[in-house]
């Protein structure tokens, strides 16, 4: 949600709307268009997982990684098991278009054949 602008911070707005304009025109996501599609990225890698039956220690990873991550968060008390039942459930909420559009784009991609570090 967009905040009242502050007349003392025009500077500041100024900048940041020039930044964000070359951003545009340079093609450069902002933080938030990359931190939607890590998300995004999260929920096709559990749906390819839950389709192909495949592995799924490392989906449980990032799961139990990102609750550890809000759990240590500065300025908040989380909960761990709270955390973790969001993620899950921010994980695979989708509206039905974006969840196909996701698929789609992601299909082709191949799942990882193994785990721990250790690539072809």
């Amino acid at each position: 949600m967009p905040r009242k602008p502050e007349p003392g911070n025009e500077y500041f707005r100024a900048a940041t709307e020039r930044s964000r304009r070359k951003a545009a025109f340079d093609g450069r996501p902002e933080a938030s268009f990359a931190d939607t599609a890590l998300a995004a990225a999260v929920f096709a890698y559990a749906k390819r997982v839950e389709e192909e039956k495949s592995d799924t220690a490392a989906l449980r990873w990032i799961v139990k990684a990102a609750a550890a991550i809000l759990v240590a968060h500065p300025g908040r008390s989380f909960d761990a098991a709270e955390a973790e039942r969001k993620i899950i459930q921010r994980a695979g909420m989708r509206r039905k278009p974006d969840a196909y559009r996701i698929r789609r784009v992601t299909k082709f991609i191949e799942l990882p054949k193994v785990l721990h570090g250790v690539s072809k």
